[in-house]
């Protein structure tokens, strides 16, 4: 018998693709997604309103930590570089020294010549009569004249080079400290806008005027410029002094011997004494005099020779010390520029 209700024929592949899908509607995936946090989600409030996600801050320590590297970086190229100024120009000061002093220490041969003669020791024993006579300064006027032009003006010169070479360096460590300035603010502007907010610029810029106006060169120069022309005034004051003291040490005999024998005209005044002076070292002191020229120049050969060694020593040693204390000074403002710049 028929069946009278016909089956229709489902094909294999669509009942297939049925079971699937009925399978896949219970059972759990196994997929696991990452939901988004919380706190990048907007709130909603009871009342409705909105509260905004919060948004992470940027992680920024590297950025720090480079910039305090290279900081501290140029830092200590800047320490190097000070330090080798500084052994530069005291290096400087104990070669140029003796070179500059030389033209000095080499007038002093021909300056007892000039004094090594009997005439000119009649000179110096005059002038030393009419000063126990009359007083006043003829004996170490004379000196000072022979000295100024072959001795006194070529010190004063060599020690005004050398605080020229003093200037020099103060200039370069004022310019090298400028440009490490420039350096440091150059490291700050590469920092991101809002790391910089961490470190103001105006903080750093206070900080580092407040290093570079502490740097105390100008007393420091005073000091050797008045320590060195101190050390002048001395060389030409003493020198002619001491050639002085030297004549009445050597020279008393003589010197006393034509004051006392001259003595009687000195109520006329200087000029008949002087020719009673004349008189006395024909007669009286001729062989005085001839002692003192094979004592004295040798004397005030000596003198100069340790004057000019004094002054040339404690000019450089006065320099050095000035050199030594401004390296100091732009060392510890550079440290406290860069304390300034990794403040905040």
């Amino acid at each position: 018998m028929k069946n009278e209700f016909p089956v229709r024929r489902v094909p294999l592949c669509a009942l297939v693709l049925v079971g699937v899908l009925l399978a896949a509607a219970h059972v759990p995936s196994c997929i696991e997604t990452k939901s988004e946090p919380d706190v990048f989600k907007p709130r909603v409030l009871p009342d409705g309103d909105v509260v905004p996600p919060a948004v992470p801050e940027p992680d920024h320590s590297a950025d720090i930590r480079r910039y305090k590297a290279e900081v501290a970086e140029a830092l200590n190229r800047h320490l190097a570089l000070l330090a080798d100024l500084a052994r530069n120009a005291n290096t400087g000061f104990l070669e140029r020294g003796p070179f500059r002093f030389a033209p000095a220490r080499n007038a002093i041969p021909g300056i007892r010549e000039s004094f090594d003669g009997y005439e000119a020791m009649i000179g110096v024993v005059k002038d030393g009569a009419m000063d126990k006579v009359f007083g006043g300064d003829r004996l170490e006027e004379r000196f000072r004249q022979a000295l100024d032009v072959p001795f006194i003006q070529p010190c004063a010169r060599a020690g005004a080079s050398l605080i020229d070479d003093f200037d020099a360096f103060r200039a370069r460590l004022e310019a090298e400290t400028e440009a490490f300035r420039q350096e440091i603010g150059a490291a700050h502007s590469r920092l991101p806008d809002d790391v910089r907010a961490e470190f103001p610029v105006e903080t750093l810029q206070r900080g580092m005027n407040a290093a570079f106006n502490d740097l105390r060169w100008m007393p420091i120069r005073a000091g050797a410029v008045s320590a060195a022309a101190a050390i002048e005034a001395a060389t030409i004051r003493g020198t002619a002094a001491a050639a002085k003291r030297l004549a009445l040490r050597y020279g008393a005999k003589a010197i006393g011997k034509a004051a006392a024998g001259a003595g009687a005209a000195a109520a006329d005044g200087p000029a008949p004494f002087l020719d009673a002076l004349g008189v006395v070292l024909a007669l009286w002191s001729a062989y005085d005099v001839y002692d003192l020229q094979n004592v004295l120049p040798r004397e005030i050969e000596n003198s100069l020779t340790s004057a000019v060694d004094q002054m040339q020593s404690q000019t450089i040693s006065t320099l050095t010390t000035a050199v030594n204390k401004v390296h100091n000074a732009y060392a510890a403002a550079a440290r406290e520029m860069v304390r300034a710049a990794c403040e905040n």
